[in-house]
């Protein structure tokens, strides 16, 4: 899937200005949204007009100041630059991981679990039917006056047996469904790496626009704190590759 392609209510709120990050910035001390202010810089050029800087203001921070410990605001052009350092540093993270290591990483182990642990209830199930057709065979002998059980102990034992056979048969079936949703898990995975690796080729080369558009894409959220402290929430599921790859900053 292109980002230059995507329909519009993928878009990001104010796509056509110059903020990458408009509408998903939030201030790291009290949690609510910066909104996008303009002031106005000094004058430049023989004209006498003036430079229109962006912000990201913190609202509550001016309105409520006890509420918040942050700052009031943060430059725009800054903010931008430090986060999409990151959002470069994310991609050629995630290019230099082959597919066969995301996979191991994140999905093997699930897969692995849930096959032996559905190796083992199915050697039980095999145990458990061979116990039970015993126990029937046992029963003709009761009936020919050969057997040294009684029947009413038989008649227990089976009851037992078909209740445990008839609980493995559930666990078996939760097995089996934990294998199958292992392999749509891995699906879905190998899919969004495909797509974040599209994404990732496109950026550099994109208008500001088809950028927001891809943002909007890998980030659910931007926090900043004081000195421009960033943390990013992110909107793809690579838990296993943030992990190992992004470090603590990025969550």
């Amino acid at each position: 899937m292109e980002a230059r392609t995507q329909k519009h209510s993928d878009i990001p709120f104010n796509s056509k200005g110059k903020a990458l990050f408009s509408g998903m910035v939030y201030c790291a001390h009290c949690d609510s949204k910066l909104v996008l202010t303009t002031s106005s810089g000094k004058r430049y050029g023989g004209n006498g007009k003036r430079e229109t800087r962006l912000r990201y203001g913190c609202h509550n921070k001016v309105r409520h100041p006890q509420d918040c410990d942050g700052q009031s605001g943060y430059s725009a052009e800054k903010l931008d630059s430090l986060v999409e350092k990151l959002v470069l540093h994310l991609f050629r993270g995630i290019k230099s991981i082959p597919e066969s290591k995301l996979m191991a990483g994140q999905m093997e182990r699930r897969t692995a679990e849930a096959s032996s642990t559905l190796a083992n209830l199915k050697a039980i199930q095999a145990a458990k039917t061979k116990e039970l057709e015993s126990y029937k065979s046992e029963v003709y002998k009761v009936i020919q006056g050969v057997s040294s059980w009684s029947g009413e102990l038989l008649n227990e034992l089976i009851a037992e047996t078909k209740s445990a056979l008839e609980k493995l048969d559930e666990e078996i079936a939760q097995a089996e469904t934990e294998i199958e949703d292992c392999k749509r898990m891995a699906d879905n995975i190998r899919s969004e790496y495909n797509r974040i690796l599209t994404w990732a080729d496109m950026y550099e080369g994109s208008s500001i626009e088809a950028k927001k558009m891809i943002l909007r894409q890998i980030i659910k959220k931007v926090y900043v704190g004081r000195h421009y402290e960033v943390r990013l929430e992110l909107a793809i599921s690579f838990a296993e590759y943030q992990r190992l790859y992004l470090g603590e900053k990025i969550a």
